[in-house]
């Protein structure tokens, strides 16, 4: 059996290199419960990726297993993500997606309440979009 995959082979898109097979049998439940729930298939790839990057910090840092994981843990996960340069959209949106999971793993009896019920949802901040006067859009529309 090769240790590595080579160069000529393409890992599947959602590989998890760190995840521990308890994890990852978790995560694919669930993917198969939110694809019965006819999640679309957007959804579905957001939320694979938000947990997917929780279960990679997880592995890289010696954490315990998802179903073991404290609010420390997940506070540590979400400066690590600001850290990496996440904007806070996207932070936002990865403790929405693992709070989702969460809730699930509640629902399934896999653990006994969601550790990011104790963290707030991250913010974000609000964006001036520009303003556009009618002559820009005149402008805009000559060209």
């Amino acid at each position: 059996m090769r240790s590595s995959i080579g160069s000529q082979h393409s890992r599947p898109p959602n590989y998890i290199p760190i995840a521990r097979e308890p994890d990852q049998l978790l995560l694919r439940e669930w993917t198969l419960v939110l694809k019965g729930d006819g999640k679309s298939p957007n959804t579905l790839e957001k939320y694979r990726e938000s947990v997917g990057a929780l279960m990679e910090f997880l592995g890289r840092g010696n954490y315990p297993l998802i179903t073991n994981v404290t609010a420390e843990h997940l506070g540590e996960w979400l400066t690590d993500l600001r850290e990496r340069g996440n904007k806070p959209a996207t932070v936002n949106t990865r403790y929405r997606s693992v709070n989702t999971f969460f809730n699930w793993l509640v629902g399934e009896g896999e653990i006994r309440e969601n550790p990011l019920s104790r963290i707030e949802p991250p913010r974000v901040p609000e964006t001036v979009q520009p303003h556009y006067t009618p002559e820009h859009v005149q402008q805009v529309s000559k060209l």
